[in-house]
């Protein structure tokens, strides 16, 4: 039933190698992810087939039912956030609370909703926790001209480049094993 959700879940690990490099801009895109219709569905998802194995209903091995008991923690964590929110939130538009109340859940609101990007920040890590291949310190990028000719070979010569500024503009270490020019970039590596 979670296999479903492959697509969401690809699109959170996106996100969560994008939170590696800018922080900034992938937090409210993996919070709108997880509180969108497919998010919702997968944390229900999860917390059903927990109940269901803590029940004795189902059968999981104890790797995937630690996996669904912390993200279903933190889910929990993010509910109760959202509902003290949602409690502030009414305060703030109720005529017959006192402009000081107001004032005080004014203030609060803005640190809760702090807190909860980074509790759905955490949430998202837990749904897609980083593995080895996230954590590489090497890495080897292979270019090679297909089928079109001269156009091909331009078009590669612009990838090689590009992947040269980046590494340059993250200062990573470049080090080319082999490139081969015919009339245009044929290979890099």
């Amino acid at each position: 039933m979670l296999l479903r959700h492959h697509q969401l879940l690809l699109r959170l690990s996106r996100l969560s190698s994008l939170q590696q490099c800018f922080p900034s801009s992938s937090s409210t895109a993996s919070s709108s992810l997880l509180t969108s219709e497919n998010g919702e569905k997968i944390l229900r998802t999860v917390t059903e087939r927990l109940a269901q194995c803590q029940a004795g209903n189902a059968t999981a091995a104890p790797k995937q039912i630690s996996y669904w008991e912390a993200i279903a923690k933190q889910s929990s964590v993010v509910s109760d956030t959202r509902s003290e929110l949602a409690q502030l939130i009414s305060i703030i538009k109720d005529p017959k609370e006192t402009e000081e109340m107001r004032k005080l859940a004014e203030a609060d609101v803005e640190s809760l909703k702090e807190t909860l990007e980074t509790e759905l920040e955490e949430l998202a890590a837990r749904i897609v926790p980083l593995t080895n291949l996230d954590v590489l310190s090497k890495c080897q990028i292979e270019l090679s001209s297909g089928a079109g000719g001269q156009e091909a070979m331009l078009f590669t010569g612009e990838l090689l480049d590009m992947y040269q500024k980046l590494a340059a503009t993250n200062s990573w270490k470049w080090d080319p094993l082999q490139v081969l020019y015919s009339a245009g970039l044929t290979f890099a590596n």
